[in-house]
Protein backbone atom coordinates (compact mmCIF):
# COMPACT_ATOMS: atom_id res chain seq x y z
CA UNK A 1 0.00 0.00 0.00
CA UNK A 2 2.63 2.43 0.97
CA UNK A 3 4.63 1.47 -2.42
CA UNK A 4 1.57 2.67 -4.71
CA UNK A 5 1.30 5.77 -2.45
CA UNK A 6 4.59 6.76 -3.19
CA UNK A 7 4.42 5.83 -6.95
CA UNK A 8 1.38 7.81 -7.47
CA UNK A 9 2.65 11.10 -5.37
CA UNK A 10 5.60 10.76 -8.02
CA UNK A 11 3.73 10.10 -11.07
CA UNK A 12 1.69 13.72 -9.49
CA UNK A 13 4.95 15.43 -9.34
CA UNK A 14 6.32 14.84 -12.51
CA UNK A 15 3.30 15.46 -13.93
CA UNK A 16 2.32 18.53 -12.31
CA UNK A 17 6.17 19.56 -13.20
CA UNK A 18 5.75 18.46 -16.84
CA UNK A 19 2.82 20.94 -16.73
CA UNK A 20 4.52 23.72 -15.11
CA UNK A 21 7.79 23.54 -16.80
CA UNK A 22 5.49 23.45 -20.29
CA UNK A 23 3.95 26.30 -19.38
CA UNK A 24 7.23 28.44 -18.74
CA UNK A 25 8.12 27.28 -22.00
CA UNK A 26 5.11 28.62 -23.45
CA UNK A 27 5.32 31.78 -22.02
CA UNK A 28 9.53 32.13 -22.84
CA UNK A 29 8.39 31.52 -26.21
CA UNK A 30 5.87 33.08 -27.15
CA UNK A 31 7.98 36.42 -26.18
CA UNK A 32 9.81 35.74 -29.42
CA UNK A 33 7.30 36.51 -31.73
CA UNK A 34 8.01 39.76 -31.53
CA UNK A 35 11.36 40.21 -33.03
CA UNK A 36 12.22 43.52 -31.42
CA UNK A 37 11.50 41.58 -27.63
CA UNK A 38 15.46 41.80 -26.59
CA UNK A 39 14.85 45.71 -26.35
CA UNK A 40 13.23 45.18 -23.13
CA UNK A 41 15.88 42.99 -22.30
CA UNK A 42 19.13 44.15 -19.90
CA UNK A 43 22.43 42.89 -20.83
CA UNK A 44 25.80 43.15 -18.60
CA UNK A 45 29.19 45.10 -19.52
CA UNK A 46 32.14 42.91 -18.10
CA UNK A 47 34.40 44.90 -15.70
CA UNK A 48 37.48 45.95 -16.51
CA UNK A 49 39.98 43.77 -14.84
CA UNK A 50 38.08 41.02 -15.78
CA UNK A 51 37.87 41.96 -19.16
CA UNK A 52 41.85 42.60 -19.39
CA UNK A 53 42.57 39.06 -17.44
CA UNK A 54 40.04 37.14 -19.67
CA UNK A 55 41.33 38.48 -23.02
CA UNK A 56 45.03 38.29 -22.14
CA UNK A 57 44.31 34.23 -21.60
CA UNK A 58 42.45 33.98 -24.51
CA UNK A 59 45.18 35.49 -26.27
CA UNK A 60 47.26 32.77 -25.47
CA UNK A 61 44.35 29.70 -25.95
CA UNK A 62 42.22 30.31 -28.80
CA UNK A 63 44.93 29.26 -31.16
CA UNK A 64 45.09 26.30 -29.89
CA UNK A 65 41.09 25.55 -29.96
CA UNK A 66 40.26 22.45 -32.14
CA UNK A 67 37.63 23.96 -34.18
CA UNK A 68 38.36 27.35 -35.48
CA UNK A 69 35.99 28.80 -38.23
CA UNK A 70 34.59 31.90 -40.32
CA UNK A 71 31.09 31.24 -40.74
CA UNK A 72 28.29 33.83 -41.59
CA UNK A 73 24.35 32.88 -40.03
CA UNK A 74 21.75 32.34 -42.25
CA UNK A 75 18.86 32.77 -39.67
CA UNK A 76 18.10 34.75 -36.87
CA UNK A 77 19.12 33.33 -32.80
CA UNK A 78 17.16 30.87 -32.24
CA UNK A 79 15.49 31.23 -28.11
CA UNK A 80 14.64 28.37 -26.49
CA UNK A 81 13.62 28.07 -22.60
CA UNK A 82 15.97 30.11 -21.14
CA UNK A 83 18.99 29.96 -23.93
CA UNK A 84 19.63 29.99 -27.92
CA UNK A 85 21.37 28.73 -30.72
CA UNK A 86 22.00 29.83 -34.17
CA UNK A 87 22.21 28.42 -37.29
CA UNK A 88 25.69 29.60 -39.25
CA UNK A 89 27.31 28.74 -43.08
CA UNK A 90 30.99 27.71 -43.13
CA UNK A 91 33.03 29.92 -45.18
CA UNK A 92 36.51 28.51 -44.08
CA UNK A 93 37.47 26.24 -42.37
CA UNK A 94 40.62 27.23 -40.09
CA UNK A 95 40.60 24.06 -37.99
CA UNK A 96 38.56 21.27 -37.79
CA UNK A 97 38.00 17.92 -38.89
CA UNK A 98 35.11 16.45 -40.95
CA UNK A 99 33.98 20.08 -41.38
CA UNK A 100 33.72 21.91 -45.06
CA UNK A 101 33.12 25.25 -46.07
CA UNK A 102 29.26 25.86 -47.34
CA UNK A 103 28.31 22.94 -45.05
CA UNK A 104 25.56 24.41 -41.79
CA UNK A 105 26.02 23.91 -38.39
CA UNK A 106 24.24 25.61 -35.09
CA UNK A 107 26.48 27.32 -32.94
CA UNK A 108 25.70 27.61 -28.99
CA UNK A 109 26.61 27.81 -25.53
CA UNK A 110 26.64 26.86 -22.04
CA UNK A 111 26.73 30.60 -20.82
CA UNK A 112 24.10 32.27 -23.05
CA UNK A 113 20.99 32.88 -20.40
CA UNK A 114 17.83 34.81 -20.49
CA UNK A 115 15.94 34.96 -17.45
CA UNK A 116 12.09 36.57 -18.50
CA UNK A 117 11.62 37.25 -15.10
CA UNK A 118 14.41 39.52 -14.72
CA UNK A 119 14.27 40.72 -18.34
CA UNK A 120 18.19 40.37 -18.08
CA UNK A 121 20.13 38.14 -21.01
CA UNK A 122 23.89 36.75 -20.64
CA UNK A 123 25.17 37.47 -23.95
CA UNK A 124 29.09 36.33 -22.50
CA UNK A 125 29.74 40.39 -23.17
CA UNK A 126 29.49 39.87 -26.83
CA UNK A 127 26.65 40.53 -28.79
CA UNK A 128 24.55 37.96 -31.49
CA UNK A 129 25.60 37.77 -34.56
CA UNK A 130 24.24 39.68 -37.49
CA UNK A 131 22.44 37.64 -39.98
CA UNK A 132 24.85 37.87 -43.09
CA UNK A 133 27.90 39.29 -41.36
CA UNK A 134 30.92 36.94 -41.24
CA UNK A 135 32.51 35.89 -38.16
CA UNK A 136 35.74 34.53 -36.43
CA UNK A 137 34.57 31.24 -34.14
CA UNK A 138 36.27 29.20 -31.76
CA UNK A 139 34.47 26.14 -31.05
CA UNK A 140 35.53 22.81 -27.95
CA UNK A 141 33.76 20.17 -29.56
CA UNK A 142 29.54 18.99 -30.88
CA UNK A 143 27.67 18.19 -28.26
CA UNK A 144 26.08 15.48 -29.95
CA UNK A 145 23.09 16.56 -30.61
CA UNK A 146 21.22 17.81 -34.50
CA UNK A 147 18.91 20.19 -34.66
CA UNK A 148 16.92 19.28 -38.23
CA UNK A 149 20.06 16.87 -39.34
CA UNK A 150 22.59 19.72 -38.58
CA UNK A 151 24.92 19.14 -35.96
CA UNK A 152 25.72 21.35 -33.18
CA UNK A 153 28.75 23.24 -31.77
CA UNK A 154 29.81 23.93 -28.22
CA UNK A 155 31.81 27.83 -27.55
CA UNK A 156 34.33 26.81 -25.08
CA UNK A 157 33.38 26.59 -21.47
CA UNK A 158 36.00 27.91 -19.44
CA UNK A 159 36.12 31.37 -20.01
CA UNK A 160 33.37 33.82 -19.44
CA UNK A 161 33.98 35.82 -22.66
CA UNK A 162 32.19 34.01 -25.54
CA UNK A 163 34.94 33.37 -28.64
CA UNK A 164 33.09 34.96 -31.42
CA UNK A 165 34.76 38.08 -33.53
CA UNK A 166 33.01 39.65 -36.03
CA UNK A 167 35.12 41.00 -39.11
CA UNK A 168 33.61 44.43 -39.22
CA UNK A 169 34.57 47.26 -37.48
CA UNK A 170 31.83 48.38 -35.09
CA UNK A 171 31.48 51.39 -32.90
CA UNK A 172 30.66 49.95 -29.02
CA UNK A 173 28.90 52.12 -27.11
CA UNK A 174 29.83 52.40 -22.80
CA UNK A 175 26.92 53.11 -21.14
CA UNK A 176 26.98 54.08 -17.37
CA UNK A 177 26.71 51.83 -14.73
CA UNK A 178 25.99 52.49 -11.00
CA UNK A 179 25.95 50.33 -8.33
CA UNK A 180 27.75 46.62 -8.19
CA UNK A 181 25.43 45.56 -11.19
CA UNK A 182 26.85 46.14 -14.84
CA UNK A 183 23.37 45.28 -16.25
CA UNK A 184 22.29 48.22 -18.86
CA UNK A 185 19.56 48.67 -21.62
CA UNK A 186 20.12 46.11 -24.30
CA UNK A 187 18.58 48.79 -26.91
CA UNK A 188 21.18 51.33 -25.58
CA UNK A 189 23.73 48.90 -26.70
CA UNK A 190 22.70 46.62 -29.65
CA UNK A 191 24.90 47.68 -32.54
CA UNK A 192 27.88 47.67 -30.15
CA UNK A 193 30.03 44.01 -30.85
CA UNK A 194 31.47 44.22 -26.99
CA UNK A 195 30.10 45.52 -23.87
CA UNK A 196 32.29 47.18 -21.06
CA UNK A 197 32.24 49.48 -18.53
CA UNK A 198 34.74 51.50 -19.34
CA UNK A 199 37.67 52.13 -22.61
CA UNK A 200 40.17 49.77 -21.11
CA UNK A 201 37.98 47.12 -20.76
CA UNK A 202 36.80 47.67 -24.54
CA UNK A 203 40.08 48.20 -25.35
CA UNK A 204 41.32 44.65 -24.19
CA UNK A 205 38.72 43.12 -26.48
CA UNK A 206 39.70 44.73 -29.43
CA UNK A 207 43.26 43.99 -28.69
CA UNK A 208 42.20 40.74 -28.77
CA UNK A 209 39.85 41.17 -32.25
CA UNK A 210 42.39 42.71 -33.74
CA UNK A 211 45.44 40.05 -32.97
CA UNK A 212 43.10 36.85 -33.96
CA UNK A 213 41.97 38.60 -37.02
CA UNK A 214 45.34 39.22 -38.39
CA UNK A 215 45.80 35.26 -37.98
CA UNK A 216 42.80 34.04 -39.03
CA UNK A 217 42.00 36.57 -42.44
Amino acid sequence: MKYRFCVTVTVLLVFGFGIFGRGKLDTYTNITVDPNFINDFSVAEIPTSFAIQDCEILKKILPESPIILKVTPVDPPEFFFKGWQQKVRIEQVFSGENLASGSEIYITFDRWKASVARKEMNLSFVNFMKYGAEYLVFLSESIGYTKDGIEVFQLPKDHAIASVFSYEVHDNVIYPVSGESTYVPYKEVSDNEFFAVDTEGLDAFLELKNFLLEKYK
